[in-house]
């Protein structure tokens, strides 16, 4: 946060000095020779600091007629009597904004590309890793921030775009996709091969409408407290109960109890050689507290939002995504039968790929 005492422009973001030393890289490539490049922006992550928080004649964009606190860093935490609903919706309108900012410079950095000749012949892929919930019912179920690991339509549902040649225009595909297609794809595009143990697909044959889909469904959740399956019709979250971590947390026994054994000379030569000076020391004592304090009820740390509860609700949720696509209505009392289905097939599926 300190260094933004120092901004003057949307220029000096995060996300216009990533995309100016991306264009740096395409510039300096060889033109002889296939590159693959990642871009990772950090916007338009949260701390929501658009142009306005460091420049006082400014506006928010999408909420000018706005004049409380501001709020580009909201506390996170249960929504109610926490926040009004004018906070809240101007939280949402500096999201809206920094996403509007980030569009500005991926843009800037597509122009680059086109300018160099190379977008032709380049496969491009935008992907995001996650959502925010904030506030209540569609918002965020009444939670700001990843508070909870809940992996409801508004934290786990994010687009994905394709652009590359023999990819028709225009068109959007509805098949179901994830983030473990993303190296499955790269390295079906650079001619390499799909590896046999990657669990993703490449979505170069769904992009070129080779093929319809490449799953029945999709999976989301969080690592000992959540599961998701996502189909056509319905959206199920299963919620973890003790006994389904011990089994979790038996096969860590199994399969990894040597890790720490097996690292220990290493970390034990690197404390020989280590010199600890003032900012070291200062780094290593609060990564120490974040790890004693990273969620409120002393459960391993699962999200890198602080003060994180790992609560979560008591009964299994079934969603009808046609009717209700934000997931507000549970309706799992009244269609059983479905429920235990989409449990069954996520069970197997998670066992399948030893998630459990």
């Amino acid at each position: 946060m300190k260094e933004r005492q120092y901004w003057k422009s949307d220029e000096d973001q995060h996300v216009a000095q990533v995309m100016k030393r991306a264009a740096q890289y395409v510039d300096e490539a060889d033109r002889g020779k296939s590159f693959m490049l990642w871009i990772d922006s950090f916007d338009p992550h949260e701390p929501w600091d658009t142009p306005l928080v460091y420049d006082p004649d400014l506006k928010c964009m999408y909420d000018p007629d706005y004049k409380g606190k501001d709020m580009f860093l909201p506390l996170q935490g249960d929504v109610e009597n926490l926040y009004t609903e004018e906070e809240l919706n101007h939280v949402r309108m500096l999201y809206a904004e920094k996403v509007t900012n980030v569009d500005k410079w991926v843009g800037w950095f597509l122009e680059h590309l086109r300018k160099t000749g190379l977008e032709e012949n380049t496969t491009l892929l935008l992907v995001f890793d996650h959502g925010s919930p904030m506030g209540e019912g569609q918002h965020g179920h009444g939670i700001m921030r990843k508070y909870r690991p809940w992996p409801y339509e508004e934290l786990a549902h994010v687009p994905m775009i394709i652009r590359g040649p023999e990819i028709p225009e225009g068109k959007r595909v509805s098949s179901f996709v994830q983030s473990c297609d993303v190296a499955p794809t790269v390295m079906d595009g650079l001619g390499m091969g799909v590896h046999p143990s990657m669990q993703g697909h490449s979505l170069l044959p769904l992009a070129k409408n080779e093929v319809d889909k490449v799953r029945d469904f999709a999976i989301a959740g969080y690592y000992r407290y959540s599961w998701s399956m996502i189909t056509e019709d319905y959206s199920f979250i299963h919620w973890l109960k003790d006994d389904e971590k011990s089994i979790s947390d038996a096969r860590y026994e199994i399969y990894g109890h040597d890790l720490g054994e097996s690292h220990a000379h290493l970390i034990a030569a690197k404390a020989e050689e280590a010199v600890e000076d003032r900012d070291s020391a200062f780094l290593n004592r609060a990564y120490e507290e974040h790890l004693k304090n990273a969620t409120l009820d002393g459960e391993d740390p699962w999200t890198c939002t602080s003060a994180a509860i790992s609560e979560v609700p008591e009964r299994d949720e079934l969603y009808d995504r046609n009717e209700d696509p934000f997931q507000l209505n549970n309706i799992a009392g009244k269609n059983k039968k479905v429920a235990e289905e989409m449990l069954a097939s996520l069970r197997e599926f998670m066992a399948e790929i030893k998630a459990f």
